[in-house]
């Protein structure tokens, strides 16, 4: 990410997405230092098929933990490439509930239905 931006050229960011600081760019406000309040950023996750027993979800979960405490990730993080984060399965099933409220809310306001 560090080489899509030329920084001495005439790119001129003013803002990133989010509440998080640039790495590239660490003195650029974010959306919500601007209190600009509209869903940004995005994640990824791991999911498993219901049913899925308790222990082999921790497995995953402790090995996803173990990853983002790992010299790579460490390394991937300082060249701006990604932030990563771990959580319990339980803190991140409180964030797809969290989620898809959100979106829910605002597909509604908006007037958009399921399709």
């Amino acid at each position: 990410m560090s080489g899509c931006v030329d920084k001495g050229e005439s790119e001129n960011p003013l803002a990133r997405p989010g509440n998080t600081k640039s790495v590239i760019y660490p003195n650029l406000p974010t959306l919500a230092d601007k209190s600009i309040d509209i869903p940004t950023g995005t994640w990824s996750a791991l999911f498993t098929r219901s049913g899925t027993p308790k222990p082999v979800i921790d497995r995953i979960a402790a090995g996803v933990a173990d990853y983002v405490k790992s010299p790579e990730a460490k390394a991937r993080e300082a060249a701006g490439l990604m932030v990563f984060a771990s959580s319990t399965p339980e803190e991140f099933q409180r964030k797809v509930d969290s989620e898809a409220k959100r979106y829910t809310e605002i597909a509604e306001r908006l007037g958009w239905t399921p399709q």
